[in-house]
């Protein structure tokens, strides 16, 4: 049982040596990985632009914070709230419809704000898998945006196909309000 806990609160990654049939692999992936399927799934952000908007999500250069800004006359031609800060960086990268989204600069935040959750949630759950936990639950943030199915599914204990699952179901905006805790049983 030590054994258990020692894995699952470790800092260091830890090699997991569990036998297929027995838990789900889960492939160790980069953020960047996790950026990039955010970039090829969102219609807000221009195919040739992902290079750029990538170095953005790396803080190698930012797309947010320039002194190219758009003048108000400008901002107001393109259909885009002249009060708020927009870039031409950034309008560079956005899709028409990415234009026409409320708030443009907060495409950038959802992206790298889910990429970064779900590749924690991913890492961790991989921890209790290596650690030979076999039962989870679904705990809720505690803001109250969750989706109707992690709603239903709060505190319902689950195997280890519960990564899947949240992965099919769940359809809260921008990311996963819901994260996984696993049980330690003694």
């Amino acid at each position: 049982m030590f054994r258990k806990l020692k894995l699952l609160f470790s800092r260091k990654d830890t090699k997991i040596s569990i036998s297929p049939s027995s838990a789900p692999v889960i492939e160790k992936k980069a953020v960047t990985e996790y950026f990039q399927e955010e970039l090829d799934s969102c219609p807000f952000i221009k195919k040739e632009c992902h290079n750029i908007v990538m170095k953005h999500l790396s803080h190698e250069v930012s797309l947010v914070k320039t002194d190219n800004k758009l003048t108000a006359e400008e901002k107001k031609e393109i259909g885009l709230n002249p009060r708020q800060a927009i870039t031409k960086e950034l309008v560079a990268v956005l899709t028409k419809e990415g234009l026409r989204n409320k708030n443009p600069k907060g495409i950038l935040a959802d992206i790298y704000n889910k990429a970064t959750i779900t590749k924690l949630r991913d890492d961790g759950f991989s921890k209790s898998i290596g650690a030979g936990i076999k039962k989870f639950t679904l705990q809720s943030s505690g803001d109250g945006s969750e989706c109707d199915w992690c709603k239903e599914n709060i505190d319902i204990e689950m195997g280890q196909d519960i990564l899947e699952l949240i992965k099919i179901n769940c359809t809260c905006h921008p990311y996963s309000k819901c994260f996984i805790k696993p049980i330690v049983d003694f």
